[in-house]
């Protein structure tokens, strides 16, 4: 029941680190790159995937899941501004069905504010971000602090942030 931003610059591990996470859980991915295998057999690792790129067909399944780890792998490109009346019900129904929401990002100033308000968690990886945009955008201490930490760190390194 929570809302977690994986946020980080390409090839920097999102997709490995959101693949551990939900590892043997349920799950359901809006699978932007195909990344993302069915199990041989579904009833032992029971996973979906989206790969038609149907937004509107992704969140009329969401609908009916509880319990699941519902992922949308490079939101990036789809997910701008004020989101979808559908999706900010379902994102606060999360607590009632029992699902997490994970985005993925590869830039902080692309993350809708309205998102960013209301996460739970930020798994922040290097970015080209600029923090003086940032900081305007989201004016959010632990995000900017994370930032900057992360630019001083080796590739690969990441800030889990706890938003609430």
């Amino acid at each position: 029941m929570n809302l977690i931003l994986i946020i980080g610059h390409t090839g920097q591990g999102k997709s490995t680190y959101l693949q551990k996470f939900i590892a043997g859980k349920k799950q359901y991915i809006f699978d932007v790159n195909n990344e993302y295998n069915l199990p041989d057999d579904l009833q032992i690792r029971p996973q979906m995937r989206n790969r038609d790129l149907n937004v509107n067909r992704f969140l009329s399944i969401c609908k009916s899941l509880k319990n699941y780890n519902i992922c949308f792998e490079d939101a990036t490109g789809f997910l701008r501004g004020k989101q979808q009346k559908e999706l900010s019900q379902l994102i606060v129904a999360k607590r009632h069905t029992g699902n997490n929401f994970i985005f993925l990002f590869h830039s902080i100033n692309r993350v809708p504010p309205e998102l960013m308000e209301m996460s739970n968690y930020v798994i922040l990886f290097k970015t080209n971000d600029n923090i003086d945009l940032i900081d305007r955008k989201f004016k959010n201490e632990k995000i900017n602090t994370a930032f900057l930490q992360l630019q001083k760190m080796k590739q690969h390194s990441f800030i889990e942030i706890n938003t609430i």
